[in-house]
């Protein structure tokens, strides 16, 4: 049979219009983009008591991603982590009273966390030497941090790195603020984990890390500071516990009570991030300049977690 030359265009025609049909495309219309991406980032802003701040609102504060400001943006306040892991380091560089002061602070935190927010927590050194699940009743927590046994020191090298990263496997799924907090001198020996490999773990994962050092070298204190920073954490460094005086630990003790009970509760900043951004992308929070004269401090990941 022959066809026309019209006949075989219009036939070309709806063949095209079928297909495109098929696979959610409609003839003569524009294709559908796709929706941009939201992320939700924690921030804290404590001021030089490391207290607190409220009622910071939108007005008081700009936003800039790769220095360019987001089209779409929200703060909002009341932001409170559902995942903590306590991550106790009992290695051999670590002694009996500097675990000892780590265990009663960490003790002291566990009183100050909302029944809303699940714990779990590990000892380590070379390996994971115990375990409490999210699963587990926080009292579990409480009786392994009273046990004496959790001061027996283990003598083969420290795996820092591995334990954080057996820690952000724990928090699954992660929601915003989910936090690690270590408690060690924070030395490193043999990890198969790469500090920028944990580094770029906990961006991804948007894990935030906070340390609790004691008895530690400027080199370890260098690196703590470098993952807790790029994560949205915060380290603290005190002198070593058998130089502390009872009277001091108890201020000590004091003094995180304080600055523990500022972190638990933050601020929610929302942000639909542009199509076009790139993988390393840096995200600025600053404040107005009254606010920035009060010599607050703003805590937050600098990094935006890649697709």
């Amino acid at each position: 049979m022959a066809y026309s030359a019209v006949s075989i265009a219009t036939r070309f025609w709806i063949c095209c219009w079928l297909i495109a049909s098929c696979i959610g495309i409609a003839v003569g219309q524009p294709t559908e983009t796709q929706p941009q991406r939201q992320v939700t980032i924690p921030i804290n802003i404590l001021d030089k008591t490391f207290r607190r701040v409220v009622g910071i609102s939108e007005k008081d504060i700009s936003v800039s991603i790769d220095k360019q400001t987001p089209a779409i943006w929200h703060l909002k306040d009341g932001g409170v982590p559902r995942h903590i892991v306590l991550l106790l380091d009992i290695s051999d560089s670590m002694v009996p009273s500097s675990q000892d002061l780590c265990s009663r602070v960490a003790t002291s935190f566990i009183s100050l966390v909302p029944e809303t927010c699940s714990l779990a927590m590990m000892t380590f050194s070379s390996r994971i030497i115990r375990e409490v699940g999210f699963d587990k009743d926080r009292r579990l927590i409480l009786d392994a941090l009273s046990d004496r046994s959790i001061n027996k020191r283990d003598r083969a090298p420290t795996r820092l790195f591995d334990a954080v990263q057996r820690a952000v496997e724990m928090i699954d799924p992660v929601e915003p603020g989910d936090s690690i907090f270590l408690f060690s001198d924070a030395e490193e020996a043999r990890s198969k984990t790469t500090e920028l490999r944990l580094r770029n773990i906990l961006i991804q994962k948007q894990i935030r890390l906070f340390t609790f050092l004691i008895d530690y070298s400027w080199d370890y204190r260098k690196l703590a500071e470098r993952l807790c920073v790029n994560s949205g954490g915060m380290p603290f460094a005190f002198d070593p516990a058998f130089r502390l005086s009872d009277v001091e630990k108890v201020t000590l003790l004091s003094r995180l009570t304080g600055f523990y009970g500022a972190i638990l509760s933050f601020y929610q900043l929302e942000i639909e991030l542009p199509r076009d951004l790139k993988k390393n992308a840096k995200i600025s929070v600053k404040l107005d300049e009254e606010l920035r004269q009060s010599k607050l401090s703003v805590i937050y990941s600098k990094m935006i977690p890649a697709n």
